[in-house]
This record gives C-alpha cells, structure tokens and sequence, in this order.
C-alpha cells in the first residue's frame, strides 16, 4: 500500500491524507479476468468458487460498514443494498421457495448482486488497479480470440460469421462484453499516462477490431456512451455550465423529436423491432407482463430465474428480457428496482472524475439495452475495476502527491 498526501481533491484546492490499497483492487480484478479467460478450461467447480468467493467478498463490502479516520462512514448505498438482498430473500422464502433449494438460492442471490455490490465497492475505495496485470489480460483476451478462431474457424450466430468465442460456445456476447472492458481499460490507462501511444495501440487496435467483428451491438453504444460523456465534460469546460446545459438540453430536445418522427412516420421501411433483434417487442411484453400480475408478485418479484420465459417474440427458446432493470422487476420486484436506481443515483453523486462518470454511464447503457453487466457479473466486475485507474497506480508514485506515468 502506498500514503501520500493528494492536494487535488474536492472543488478547491486541499491537503488530505489518501490510502491508497491496491492489493485487494487488483486481486478482485485479476480473479475474474482469470474466471473470464479459463473457465471454459477449469472445472465447473473451480470456476463457480472463484465467482462465488469474489462475489461473497464483495458483497461483504458492500454490506458492512466502512470506518474513515476512525469514525464509521454513513453510506446511505449500504442501507439501500440491504433492502434489495432482504427482499429477494423474503420473495424465495413467502413465495417461490419451490423454485430452488436453499443452498441454489444463496449462489444465486450472490450472482445476481455481484455486480451492484461491485458499483458501491469500486466508486468508494481509493484502491488502485496494478497496470501490468491489466494489460496482461487484456493481451490474453486478445491472443485467445485469435487462436480460438484458428483452432475453430469462424462461428455462425445469428445467421453472421463473426470469430469463434474465446469464452466458450454460444457465448459471443460474454467475449464483446470482455473486449469491451478491456478496450475502455486501455483508454483509460492512456488517459492517465500510464502507457504510451505504442502500447495503447498494440493493445487498443486488435481490441477494437475484435469488437466489430463479434458485432455485439450492445458493445458498441456502450463505447460510444463512454465517449460522449468523456466529450460532454471536455465541452461543459470550454462552454461553462450555462450555456452548455442550455446546449444539452436543445440537443436532447432535437435527438427525442427525431425519434419520436422515425416512430410515428417511419424511416424508409426501418424496424426498430428487428432491428434490436426483437428487444423493443420483448421489452413491451415484460411490460404487460408485470402490469397484469397481482400486486406482491410486482413488489417482490417472482424468483431467480423466473425471467426465462418462450414469448410470440422469441418462440423457439426461453430466454431473458435482455435488459438488467425490467429483469430485476420480475424477478425481484419494483422494491430492489428502486434500490437499484437509488444506489445508482448515489453513486453518481458521489463520482468527481468524468472519467469515473463515463464507466457507469457505459454500464447503465449496457444494462438498458440487453442483459450485459448486471446478468454476468465478473464481466461487471472486471468492468467497473477500470475505475480504479483514475486512483495512482501503485508503482508509479514519488512524493508531494503527484504520480509521475511510466514512458513508452
């Protein structure tokens, strides 16, 4: 661990005494990158431990209270999660306790709340995130990819040749997610200064490419989410807030009119429907769904796994609504929906760096459009570590609160 005194935090300038704990950062970190790249080669059991020890840990995290400067830290985030994880566990035991057995319940509670426990832990700590580590991984992933598609060929999916999955069969979407992780990762780390052009680059091209090719749509918006909100900060500074909230809000005003014309006239026979894959008819048929059941069922849910349904959209399987938050609806009702929003909300208050901001706001957008970081929650973990980058990485620090970035 490393102490140093940061004189550049809050709005004005200030001397605090900072603890900076990269350890436990880089080990959450490293565990599911591991999980991530070789769980399709470890036993089944070895995988689900190490899921369930990172998940447990940081749902312990999430959950007890946090000392600052020898006096306990209220964070009203901490009473928020609770409720999500008494009211699940209130649903299984009053309504739906012959979906599962106890022991297949708690693994599943942990799962599901993985990723959350993971927004409150990594927007808090002031833990760093070791460098190498993280290129590491993102270097496997990419050398995986190549090799799998050389040992397989390509992989059918969706009627579209794309490369073969690195994360095993059937999952195209579990390795954009994780090439999309590491690809924001590396922006970041060349952001900060902690690798050069030609590092950035002989990690960020072949990341990129990787994740067009697998053409994981939700991927993308969750990319350009990050870097328009990266833009939108680099903008509010030139324009000051005035004018550039006046400047946001005429904007939102033009994107939603031309919405709401596409949706009434069209757009040259254009089908948001198919378009989304069927998301947006999914979506409405999750809405009438939850407004037809009884009212405890749209307050607590229905259980784990209860999302999984065959619709007249997607007939030929049971599949999920593809979207995190009308998942949580169903299975753990409009109570652990609201805690959700709410810890989100006090995150975002929480969050200084725009650089920070910009990772949830790639998170919420993946979460809105599909099912990708709060269903599979290493991935999110992994993820949300990149925020740790904005923290001093731990090698890369010399006196008087200032981090000097390594060269090349």
């Amino acid at each position: 661990m490393t102490i140093f005194y940061d004189e550049t935090v809050g709005e004005a300038p200030r001397e605090r005494l900072v603890l900076r704990v990269w350890g436990p950062v880089t080990l959450l970190f490293v565990a599911s990158a591991f999980h991530t790249l070789a769980f399709r080669f470890t036993p089944d059991a070895f995988g689900h431990a190490v899921a369930g020890l990172v998940g447990l840990a940081l749902m312990l995290a999430a959950l007890l209270p946090a000392i600052s400067d020898g006096r306990l830290e209220f964070d009203a985030r901490k009473i928020y999660f609770l409720v999500m994880v008494v009211a699940t566990m209130g649903a299984y035991f009053f309504q739906v306790a012959h979906y599962a057995s106890a022991v297949e319940f708690a693994t599943n509670l942990i799962r599901v709340q993985t990723a959350i426990a993971a927004v409150i832990f990594f927007s808090t700590t002031d833990g760093s995130l070791s460098v190498r580590p993280a290129l590491l991984a993102y270097a496997a992933m990419v050398l995986l990819a190549f090799l799998m598609t050389a040992k397989y060929g390509l992989y059918e999916y969706g009627g579209t040749a794309r490369p073969y999955p690195f994360t095993g069969e059937e999952t195209v979407h579990p390795s954009g997610y994780a090439l999309m992780a590491a690809l924001i990762g590396t922006i970041i780390l060349k952001m900060r200064g902690a690798i050069g052009w030609r590092m950035a680059l002989l990690i960020g091209v072949p990341v990129a490419g990787l994740i067009l090719a697998y053409q994981v749509r939700t991927t993308w918006m969750m990319i350009i989410a990050f870097v328009v909100v990266l833009a939108l900060f680099s903008i509010r500074r030139r324009l000051g807030p005035r004018v550039f909230a006046a400047s946001l809000g005429a904007g939102f005003a033009l994107v939603m009119l031309v919405i709401g014309l596409v949706m009434a006239f069209g757009l040259g026979g254009f089908d948001l429907s198919q378009f989304s894959s069927g998301r947006t008819s999914v979506y409405l048929e999750r809405i009438d769904l939850i407004v037809h059941r009884p009212v405890a069922e749209v307050l607590f849910g229905t259980g784990i796994g209860s999302d999984s349904l065959r619709t007249a959209t997607w007939w030929w399987a049971e599949k999920d609504s593809h979207n995190d938050f009308l998942r949580i609806v169903i299975e753990q009702g409009v109570v652990c929906l609201a805690a959700l929003i709410l810890i989100l909300g006090a995150t975002l208050r929480r969050l200084r760096d725009p650089v920070r901001i910009a990772v949830m706001a790639a998170l919420v957008t993946g979460s809105f459009l599909s099912n990708g970081l709060l269903d599979r929650p290493l991935l999110a973990v992994m993820f949300l570590a990149t925020m740790a980058f904005s923290a001093v990485p731990d090698k890369n620090f010399v006196s008087e609160g200032r981090w000097v970035p390594e060269e090349g």
